[in-house]
């Protein structure tokens, strides 16, 4: 598994409110990764969560985290920079009525940069939009015009220079962490005491929690998993 994983908002807070944030301290424990936050992620995950009585316990569970030294907060001024710079050629990369799209987030920004300075090659988000500019800008012009039924004008040179900062960077959503956390064994012992209560498979638990990731706003298609079940549970 990937030593560094740069984890942004959308990613850990759809851990949180679904109370699988542990699995990132188990994975850890058993592979050593780390995971990494800057501190504009930490800004909307944890200072602006604990200030919401809504929204308290999810900054609460997260604060453990970094406290357990599960997640590690990390960022300089370097990395600010390059993530501002990452942030206005995003968001101005697409055009509507001769006006640029604002298309991601300054945390999602930070983690990119955060990526990119510590020389790691994954990020953790579950927006769609980030994963689409970095995978598929061309399909990403496509829903925009959709959605806004409006053409969508490209600046290239714009995404020229936003491609060559994100090669060679992977995107994982929560479903993919919590995925492999499963195949290696994490959840064992967590099925094993269920199973005097719940008559639960293993796939049952598997689809429980990708639509439960999905529905906290993870961008994971139904195909996508129907496929994940087949292969953690069906090998």
């Amino acid at each position: 598994m990937e030593k560094i994983i740069v984890l942004d908002s959308s990613t850990i807070i759809s851990l949180s409110v679904n109370c699988l944030l542990h699995s990132l301290s188990q994975l850890k424990e058993r592979t050593g990764v780390n995971f990494l936050i800057p501190p504009w992620v930490e800004d909307e995950t944890v200072k602006t969560a604990v200030n919401s009585i809504r929204f308290r316990l999810e900054g609460i569970r997260i604060i453990n985290e970094i406290g357990r030294n599960t997640i590690q907060v990390m960022g300089n001024r370097i990395v600010r920079n390059d993530a501002i710079n990452i942030l206005n050629l995003a968001n101005n990369m697409f055009y509507a009525w001769n006006s640029p799209l604002r298309i991601i987030q300054k945390g999602e920004a930070e983690v990119l940069a955060l990526c990119k300075f510590v020389g790691g090659s994954y990020i953790g988000c579950d927006e769609k939009t980030m994963r689409l500019i970095i995978e598929n800008p061309e399909n990403m012009r496509r829903i925009l015009e959709s959605k806004l039924h409006t053409e969508v004008i490209v600046n290239r040179k714009n995404l020229a220079r936003f491609r060559e900062i994100a090669n060679g960077i992977n995107v994982l959503r929560s479903a993919d962490i919590v995925a492999i956390a499963f195949d290696m064994g994490v959840f064992d012992d967590y099925l094993s005491s269920c199973k005097d209560y719940l008559e639960t498979s293993r796939s049952d638990f598997v689809k429980g929690f990708l639509w439960a990731l999905r529905y906290s706003g993870c961008s994971i298609s139904e195909s996508e998993i129907n496929d994940y079940i087949k292969y953690l549970v069906g090998r």
